[in-house]
């Protein structure tokens, strides 16, 4: 699996670069926070990973908590690409993974897959330390983060559903066995239901 998900990784190198210079409409706006830090040439050319060293400087610019961060990568993300996206912290490097949906010609992967494949790809031999994303997975997806050995201690932390700009889908999909507590962070929804 490893192998086969490489060839596709590589090829959202040329588009990850552009990701950089286009701005969100919510608030922050990372790509506008990358350039005044001067983090761009870095992540124009790893594009899908913010090293910790960059994380802590946009953590500082920002004045956001590495879970408000995480949250803010995966909204942010999904208004530039205009699909779901999910952003997820490495146990063992303290990197944010960045996670779009991939478009292939006969069909796609979802965020939780391109993450699945970071995680193997770089390696990330710890996995995840905490996931957020735009949408909640699926039940395709969860039972593909089931199978992590990470998961019991995956800190899930929601995008707060206004930046998205689309409501959370939280019932019926049986992934609620994600740890939210334990320092995750549970935003209330603004367009979509506070009960999820």
């Amino acid at each position: 699996p490893m192998a086969a998900s490489r060839p596709g990784l590589a090829a959202l190198g040329g588009a990850g670069a552009a990701i950089w210079q286009r701005h969100g409409a919510g608030s922050p706006d990372l790509a506008a926070a990358a350039a005044s830090l001067g983090l761009l040439p870095t992540l124009g050319t790893r594009p899908w990973v913010i090293g910790p060293e960059h994380r802590h400087a946009l953590e500082g610019h920002l004045r956001l908590s590495t879970d408000a961060l995480l949250s803010s990568c995966a909204g942010w993300l999904s208004q530039v690409t205009g699909a779901p996206a999910a952003a997820a912290l490495g146990a063992g490097s303290g990197s944010i993974l960045l996670a779009p949906t991939l478009k292939l010609a006969s069909k796609g992967l979802s965020p939780t897959q391109v993450l699945v494949a970071h995680l193997l790809a770089l390696p990330e031999p710890r996995g995840m330390a905490a996931l957020s994303a735009t949408q909640t997975p699926g039940k395709v997806d969860a039972d593909l983060l089931r199978e992590l050995g990470c998961f019991p201690t995956v800190r899930w932390v929601e995008p707060p559903s206004v930046l998205v700009g689309v409501p959370s889908s939280r019932a019926g999909d049986g992934f609620g066995a994600l740890n939210t507590s334990g320092g995750g962070v549970k935003l209330l929804d603004v367009v979509g239901d506070a009960g999820g």
